[in-house]
C-alpha cells in the first residue's frame, strides 16, 4: 500500500499510526507478553535484594527481620 493511499481515509491513517505506535512500544520494550511484574518479583525473594543482599520491599526501604516474623504471623 502505498503512504498517499494510507491518509486518504482518516481510519486507515488511525490504524497506521496504531501500528507506528505498537511497533515503537514493542521495539522499546523488548518483545510483547514478557512485561514486568512486581507480584512475580515479590514470590520470589532474591528479586527484592539489592547488592548489600539486604531484602528491602517495594518503595526500596529495607525489611527487618522483625517485619518479616510479623508478615510470618499474620499468614500463619
Amino acid at each position: 500500500m502505498r503512504p498517499s493511499r494510507i491518509f486518504r481515509s482518516r481510519w486507515w491513517a488511525l490504524l497506521w499510526a496504531a501500528g507506528v505506535i505498537w511497533t515503537a512500544l514493542t521495539v522499546a520494550t523488548g518483545t510483547p507478553g514478557h512485561a514486568h511484574h512486581p507480584a512475580a518479583d515479590a514470590a520470589d525473594p532474591d528479586a527484592n535484594q539489592n547488592d548489600d543482599g539486604q531484602l528491602h520491599d517495594a518503595s526500596g526501604a529495607p525489611v527487618t527481620d522483625d517485619q518479616i516474623r510479623a508478615i510470618a504471623n499474620l499468614i500463619g
